[in-house]
């Protein structure tokens, strides 16, 4: 339980303590990042917990990729038809280029909220329902300041949980969370999550 209490500390820090003209800053969200996964990873060492245990072994990928192969594209040809009845889609190749460092993003969320939150929750013998909440509340609270995205996380969150409960393995969640990070912004909210989300932070970092 101390390491999600530390963790939650750090996540309150973040939310509430913190300026919200430095939020904007994509440096300032990597710093806070860097310093949560330097935690979980020396925490995790000392409390000896294996690769397979927190759901990054590629013994089950075979097995947790079954779902979401299906999950995933459709959901991404769905976020595509809404955007094209709302006209809401910005055509560009940015869009291919943003995929790599969402899946990354991606990943770095599961880690936290699955392969660290999670397994902890899990340990303690909290029902799968109570766990899978939990988890997709930090995980929408990772997304508090889009108020477009709250809700939506707040939903994959608790799937992801239960997913993760049933075969642990972060693989296949991180890519459908870059994926439908990516088909989110392009398709759905109308924006170059490329310029808007790095291109023009950095811009603000040098002015």
């Amino acid at each position: 339980m101390l390491g999600i209490v530390v963790l939650l500390g750090l996540l309150a820090f973040y939310l509430f303590l913190t300026p919200a003209r430095l939020r904007k800053f994509t440096w300032f969200n990597l710093l806070i990042a860097t310093a949560t996964l330097i935690f979980i990873i020396v925490y995790q060492h000392t409390v000896s917990d294996s690769l397979q245990r927190i759901g990054l072994d590629m013994a089950n990928l075979k097995q947790a990729s079954r779902l979401w192969l299906i999950v995933t594209p459709v959901a991404f040809l769905i976020m595509l038809l809404i955007g094209l009845l709302r006209k809401t889609i910005v055509w560009s190749w940015n869009i291919l280029i943003c995929l790599f460092p969402y899946v990354i993003w991606g990943g770095v969320q599961q880690y936290i909220t699955l392969g660290f939150v999670n397994v902890r929750l899990m340990e303690i013998g909290l029902p799968t329902l109570v766990v899978a909440t939990v988890s997709a509340l930090l995980f929408a609270c990772l997304h508090l300041f889009d108020k477009r995205l709250f809700p939506l996380t707040l939903i994959l969150g608790f799937v992801f949980s239960m997913s993760f409960q049933a075969v642990p393995n972060l693989l296949p969640l991180a890519v459908t969370h870059g994926v439908l990070g990516v088909a989110f912004y392009y398709f759905i909210a109308g924006e170059d999550a490329w310029k808007t989300k790095l291109i023009e932070p950095l811009k603000r970092k040098k002015t």
